[in-house]
């Protein structure tokens, strides 16, 4: 068995946002792909206090054995919906990718957030329904999402917005020609300095598993 690099994903402005509903996200990560409306592309923020640890690749990067369609992808970038970030704010954020094959494949997740956010993978048809879910049903968990966790929970070293998540799983695709989204649930804690930027970064990789 063989794992055949298929894609990385990164945070940038091809990556979707919306401030209603991961679900409108969703629709226009999809939306990104097939040339339909609506879509809304992210704001490049970069790092706003200068603090945020990046996710960055080697400078002799060789994942995927070279494949360019790994290493020529660029690295994340800080997004968010806009240049200025108010307190308690939530806001979606979505990618998706086109499947290609039926065959098992494998995603490797390295996420930031300032502060906290869920994280979903999911399947979902040609037609853009859903279709399963790769990531547990609540999504994965990075801090507690509620705007006042900055005075109650996130108090002390190493704050959330210090952290990288990592995660990996494998899954069997439904459609053969399906799409793959990446979604985010993402919101800024109240302030506890004059200072309280909001921001989101990611990397997915994604392999294919192939008979050799």
């Amino acid at each position: 068995m063989a794992l055949i690099p298929v894609t990385r994903l990164t945070s940038g402005i091809n990556t979707q946002t919306d401030s209603t509903s991961r679900e409108n996200a969703v629709e226009k990560a999809i939306n990104k792909l097939t040339g339909d409306d609506p879509t809304q592309d992210s704001v490049l923020i970069g790092n706003v206090p200068k603090l945020w640890p990046e996710l960055s690749k080697y400078e002799n990067d060789t994942s995927g054995s070279g494949s360019p369609d790994i290493i020529s992808v660029p690295p994340p970038q800080f997004i968010w919906n806009q240049a200025s970030f108010p307190a308690g704010q939530v806001q979606y954020f979505a990618q998706a990718y086109q499947i290609e094959s039926g065959d098992q494949h494998v995603v490797f997740v390295a996420v930031f957030a300032d502060n906290a956010h869920e994280l979903y993978i999911e399947e979902y048809t040609p037609e853009g329904e859903f279709a399963q879910r790769i990531t547990p049903e609540d999504g994965l968990t990075d801090g507690l999402m509620v705007a006042s966790a900055s005075l109650t929970d996130d108090t002390d070293f190493p704050f959330n917005w210090q952290k990288v998540r990592l995660w990996s799983s494998s899954f069997e695709p439904l459609n053969a020609d399906g799409y793959l989204v990446i979604s985010f649930k993402a919101i800024n804690y109240d302030a506890i300095d004059s200072v309280n930027p909001a921001g989101l970064a990611y990397l997915v990789d994604v392999y294919r598993e192939e008979e050799g």
